[in-house]
């Protein structure tokens, strides 16, 4: 038996030792912190967020700006049958005078709001760059797959040639070579499978690095199993800290406990100071008097309005405490959660990867040594052969999960990378 089919498999298991191999110049691959950057800044919704909020934020000085002044003209007439004329004009200037603060305290609910629109933009952007993170790592998985495909694919066109050679000679059955070709063709299946995923990742990538669908998309880094010295309690502490859900719970408290102080003021008035200047028709000078004179509105008549305006505000703060709660709830129990998943996917892959695939491998080179010698079928070193990969794909599968669940717990944690 010639020995070329074992060394062309020996090849392929020094290809699958790729997984403990140096990691790719990062001058030739898209780091993720490149998508990253680019989706931070490019990305419309953000843009679109930013914006409303600093309109949010212009209405703080419309709302702590005074009243504006009234001015009115009047015509006195003392001859009733002459509708044109008039013996007496009145300019009236009024202007209300804040003295209340209840403008003051429009603008801390301005602010409150505007607040709110702010981390309504962080929890945007913690979106974003957690479906950046799970694309990059569904395409830098994929990428592993199918190098592991096309080697494997490379290795069985050989072996078929091969054994075509042998049949052509009489030393090998066409059974044989039928069996290799079938092999190809779902190969080749996969492959294409594969290819497909892929290029829908990568149109994923770039929508979401808002640049056209088509565009090319240097290799991505090899994914690694990085050790992590952040326990539960790490990121349960930065969650009840930075999370953008809790951050807006928070501004939404503060925007209801701003509308309390706005409904308990609402019963205080303020003054309205008026000017009322006089010009008699006819006469020379600009200004013949002037009376002075204040206005106040008179809420105490009308308690019941305002002690409904100062539950409806109470009630609303309520709500917004227990909404809260709920929220830190929810966050907390999916911090939680998340990080056992980590755990777990991380035990898998580093049992994967230094216990399953080196087992693989030895029987793959014993049943590459049988069939050399022909001990074994054909059939069964194609088993083996496709255990390696199998395998394989299972190492580069708990990979890809790992850093998934991974990407998981940082959002459940509200933990953004650093631009």
């Amino acid at each position: 038996m010639h020995l070329r089919p074992a060394l062309l498999f020996l090849a392929a298991l020094a290809a699958v030792r790729a997984l403990d191999a140096a990691p790719d110049d990062a001058s030739s691959t898209l780091s993720l912190d490149t998508v990253l950057a680019a989706v931070r800044e490019r990305h419309p919704a953000l843009a679109a967020g930013r914006t409303a909020a600093e309109a949010m934020r212009a209405r703080v000085d419309a709302e702590r700006a005074w009243e504006d002044p009234m001015v009115a003209g009047n015509f006195v007439r003392n001859d009733q049958r002459e509708l044109l004329s008039h013996s007496e004009f009145e300019l009236e200037i009024a202007q209300a005078l804040p003295l209340s603060g209840n403008n003051r305290r429009r603008a801390r609910v301005a602010e409150a709001e505007a607040a709110e629109a702010r981390t309504a933009v962080s929890q945007t952007e913690l979106e974003l760059v957690s479906q950046a993170r799970r694309a990059f790592v569904d395409l830098a998985t994929a990428q592993a797959r199918l190098g592991v495909l096309r080697r494997t694919e490379e290795v069985l066109t050989q072996l078929a040639d091969d054994l075509r050679a042998k049949y052509a000679a009489g030393q090998r059955g066409q059974s044989e070579v039928f069996a290799v070709e079938v092999e190809q063709v779902m190969l080749k299946q996969e492959i294409a499978t594969l290819e497909g995923r892929s290029a829908a990742l990568r149109a994923q990538l770039n929508t979401l690095m808002s640049q056209p669908v088509d565009t090319s998309l240097p290799p991505l880094p090899a994914l690694a199993l990085a050790a992590s010295d952040r326990a539960l309690a790490d990121y349960v502490a930065a969650a009840r800290l930075r999370h953008p859900e809790l951050s807006m719970a928070d501004a939404s408290l503060a925007t209801a406990e701003a509308r309390i102080d706005v409904a308990r003021g609402a019963r205080r008035p303020d003054p309205e100071l008026r000017l009322m200047l006089k010009r008699m028709n006819g006469s020379s000078r600009v200004v013949d008097g002037y009376d002075t004179g204040v206005a106040v509105r008179v809420p105490w008549f009308n308690g019941r309005k305002y002690r409904a305006m100062e539950r409806e505000a109470r009630t609303a703060r309520a709500a917004a405490e227990e909404a809260r709660a709920a929220s830190e709830q929810t966050v907390l129990g999916r911090v939680a959660e998340q990080w056992h998943l980590l755990e777990a996917a991380r035990q898998n892959a580093r049992l994967a990867r230094e216990q399953t695939l080196p087992l693989a491998q030895q029987q793959l080179a014993a049943a590459q040594r049988d069939f050399a010698v022909g001990r074994i079928p054909l059939g069964e070193l194609l088993d083996a052969h496709r255990n390696v990969f199998r395998v394989e794909a299972e190492v580069y599968a708990s990979l890809g999960d790992y850093h998934l669940m991974l990407a998981d717990l940082d959002e459940a944690a509200g933990l953004v990378p650093s631009p």
